[in-house]
C-alpha cells in the first residue's frame, strides 16, 4: 500500500468522526492488513437472522 493511500484513508476516516484505521504489514510488505473500526454513532440493527448473507424466511 503506498503512504498517499495509507494518508487518504487515516484523513478519510478523521473528516468521518471515525475512530483511526489499524494497518498491519509483515516485514517483507508482501500483506496487509486494514482494519476500519465502525464509527461511534453507528447504530446496531437486530435482523434476527444469525447467518450473515442468509435468506429471510417468511
Amino acid at each position: 500500500m503506498r503512504p498517499q493511500t495509507r494518508q487518504k484513508i487515516i484523513r478519510a476516516m478523521r473528516d468521518n468522526g471515525s475512530p483511526p484505521p489499524e494497518f498491519d504489514f509483515d516485514e517483507d510488505h508482501s500483506y496487509f492488513l486494514v482494519r476500519l473500526p465502525v464509527h461511534p454513532a453507528t447504530v446496531r440493527v437486530e435482523t434476527g437472522n444469525s447467518q450473515m448473507g442468509g435468506q429471510s424466511q417468511g
